[in-house]
């Protein structure tokens, strides 16, 4: 009987190919950018699913005549929520074609960013990692069509996160769910 907890017996892939070697020379970078793209996805969802609503509710209330009870005047409070709808859907765009490492979202990405610089001292050092990560060498290279090419050559070549890295995002979410929870 053969022992199923014995290691493989073949190589997985070549660790002398020239394609392997490529792709793991840039797998750091296009984690990053794909972690970067999830950090995007997350908190545009969460903007858009917290200020859509306050947005139609306060179309509501303009269209129906009971803007005397809003705290500010109804244009400020619209310009505000619709500014802050519009940037967690380009949030939301960004993240989508940045998961699939899609070079179009790379200027809007770095825009978007931007205003994370004003949150220190978290939200400067993910902004500057990030900025770093799409202005490199590397992640320019990472951002083309030849490296797709190359990512669809490369099956097995993945970087495993570590699974703090799991736990911490988990409590993030949860932290983000349970705020959102309170402040309703």
């Amino acid at each position: 009987m053969a022992d199923v907890y014995a290691p493989p017996s073949a190589a997985l892939f070549d660790a002398d190919d020239p394609d392997y070697k490529a792709r793991y020379a840039l797998l750091k970078t296009e984690h990053t950018i794909k972690t970067f793209s999830d950090l995007n996805l997350l908190g545009g969802g969460l903007s858009f699913l917290s200020n859509a609503p306050r947005l139609l509710l306060l179309v509501g209330a303009v269209a129906t005549g009971q803007s005397a009870a809003l705290p500010y005047p109804p244009v400020q409070l619209l310009a505000l929520l619709g500014f802050a709808v519009m940037m967690a859907v380009g949030q939301l765009w960004a993240g989508w074609k940045l998961r699939k490492l899609d070079p179009v979202a790379r200027r809007p990405a770095m825009l978007l960013c931007l205003p994370w610089l004003l949150f220190f001292p978290i939200g400067t050092l993910l902004s500057v990692v990030f900025l770093h990560a799409l202005n490199s060498g590397e992640g320019r290279q990472v951002l083309t069509p030849e490296h797709r090419a190359l990512i669809e050559r490369t099956p097995g070549a993945a970087v495993k996160t570590p699974t703090t890295v799991w736990v911490a995002l988990l409590l993030i979410v949860l932290g983000a769910v349970g705020g959102a929870v309170v402040l309703l």
